[in-house]
């Protein structure tokens, strides 16, 4: 039996969007195209292994380039999706990165638990 190769992915996938009243969507690079582009990019964490790609997390990614502002204020900024824009704004893709592995890291994935002589992933 080898050694079978597992490792974490961070993907920076960037989707192009032409709607003028969208919120959440910034001027990125595209290294796909070689062009800036106008659009979403999501981030995201996947665990791979030489046969799967398991998506673990991601976070929206905006850029301070050609912001498209909201339309209206959240209602409750407390909300769990006020504070995930207000992250996806503020937070550099690095930083998101880090709190992403460190999400899924030793207390999260990593964890093995042994349940009646077998033993897991969490």
């Amino acid at each position: 039996m080898g050694h079978e190769i597992r490792a974490f992915v961070l993907d920076d996938s960037v989707k192009a969007r032409r709607g003028k009243k969208m919120a959440g969507i910034s001027s990125h690079f595209d290294h796909l195209t070689g062009r800036v582009v106008k659009g979403q990019q999501v981030l995201t964490l996947g665990y791979a292994t030489e046969e799967v790609f398991l998506p673990l997390d991601n976070e929206l990614y905006i850029s301070q380039k050609n912001i498209a502002e909201l339309k209206q204020p959240f209602r409750d900024g407390r909300s769990h999706v006020a504070k995930r824009y207000r992250e996806s704004v503020l937070l550099s893709k690095p930083e998101m990165a880090a709190r992403m592995v460190a999400r899924a890291g030793p207390e999260g994935f990593y964890r093995r638990v042994s349940t009646g002589g077998c033993l897991v992933w969490q």
